[in-house]
């Protein structure tokens, strides 16, 4: 049940900042749909995506470690390992999304075939 609490933890907090950047892109970008922004944000981030499952699979082999060896923990660290696992997930993601950043170049490009506007909606 750890396991599958951590992942969701992890989870959460990778599809927290998803959104916080997507909504981010509906502001930035009017002319485009929602459908049409989450489509070009997953084809554009999937190597983001990526490294955030690298962090999910480390943070789940650190806890598999711990369980396999009884390692002894503090009983703090046993119960704050979720909202640390949803920092981590938010965090792994920010950092990779800020490193390998390209949704937003394809969003300026269809922004600017849409509607032949700036980044702004502005002519």
């Amino acid at each position: 049940m750890i396991y599958f609490l951590t992942i969701l933890s992890l989870f959460i907090g990778v599809m927290f900042h998803v959104m916080v950047k997507i909504m981010g892109y509906k502001k930035q970008f009017p002319t485009l749909g929602f459908v049409t922004i989450w489509k070009t944000f997953f084809k554009e981030e999937w190597d983001s995506l990526i490294v955030s499952g690298l962090v999910m699979s480390v943070t789940e082999l650190a806890v598999f470690i711990i369980n396999y060896q009884q390692i002894d923990i503090p009983d703090w660290l046993q119960w704050g390992i979720f909202p640390i696992a949803l920092v981590m997930g938010y965090q792994g993601q920010r950092i990779a999304y800020k490193f390998l950043n390209t949704a937003s170049d394809a969003l300026e490009k269809k922004a600017e075939i849409v509607g032949n506007l700036t980044p702004n909606g502005k002519p």
